[in-house]
């Protein structure tokens, strides 16, 4: 009987201990980095009608300094849309939304963003962050699509994945990009828990300091695309990858995301 109680014990203390620790990382995500986040952006669910075009984003973090996500032309303006259990923005066309933050002479960045990519006709790139130099794009060409990482001079096409981590499929997905140091091959692309590749991050120095959510660019986009983003969070200090992992985890099962084991090391 003795040895059985302490078994029991045991197993309670072991499911104690990793529902706490699954509560402590929901929360860190949920909340952010005190010392690190810059702005985090979601809609809560009904906060929009659907349909209703979003001139204003108000950053969610508790703290300041606090950011704004907005757009002035009205035929930039994405709107607020939602599926069973989620509001997202919804960006047609040339629709994207400025983030008064400057990017420049900066590294150990990291950009985490849950998003959809919807296939029409004459797309040809759909970009989902940027600033001109550093950016999150999808690229279609011959009916197949590539990511790509924009770095500063260039961009690294990628186009494997291993099992359930393609953010180019048409399901949402959780990506993060890793800008660390700047000229060393130690920058980091993360798909629903799973590396997918490093690059070599260059200066970004551009002019407007702005970048934007749902354009690769600090201007409209040139091609039309559609695509539906529910999170976006930027964070400007060191990740481990157990702080990456504890961010797609969260994504992946606040977002209801097809993905893999994400075991926290």
């Amino acid at each position: 009987m003795g040895k059985y109680v302490k078994a029991e014990i045991t197993k309670t203390d072991t499911s104690l201990k990793k529902y706490f620790n699954s509560q402590l990382n929901n929360a860190i995500v949920e909340h952010g980095y005190s010392n690190s986040l810059v702005c985090v952006f979601y809609l809560d669910n009904n906060q929009f009608n659907n349909g209703a075009k979003i001139s204003k984003l108000l950053d969610k973090k508790s703290f300041f300094p606090s950011y704004e996500a907005t757009k002035k032309t009205d035929s930039n303006k994405p709107t607020a849309d939602d599926d069973l259990y989620f509001s997202y923005l919804y960006f047609r066309d040339k629709k994207f939304l400025s983030v008064n933050y400057d990017l420049s002479y900066k590294n150990n960045l990291n950009v985490f963003v849950v998003f959809r990519i919807l296939d029409t006709v004459n797309m040809i790139n759909n970009g989902i962050f940027g600033n001109d130099k550093w950016f999150i794009n999808v690229h279609k060409s011959k009916n197949k699509f590539y990511l790509a990482i924009g770095y500063g001079s260039g961009h690294e096409f990628i186009e494997t994945f291993s099992s359930k981590a393609s953010p180019v499929t048409l399901n949402f997905s959780a990506l993060s990009v890793h800008y660390n140091t700047l000229q060393v091959s130690d920058s980091l692309v993360y798909s629903n828990g799973k590396y997918v590749a490093n690059f070599t991050a260059e200066s970004n120095i551009v002019n407007p300091n702005t970048f934007s959510i749902g354009a690769i660019s600090t201007d409209a986009p040139l091609y039309d695309s559609q695509k539906q983003i529910p999170y976006f969070s930027l964070y400007h200090g060191c990740f481990s990858r157990k702080d990456i992992l504890i961010h797609h985890k969260y994504l992946c099962e606040r977002y209801r995301i097809d993905h893999d084991p994400i075991t926290i090391p």
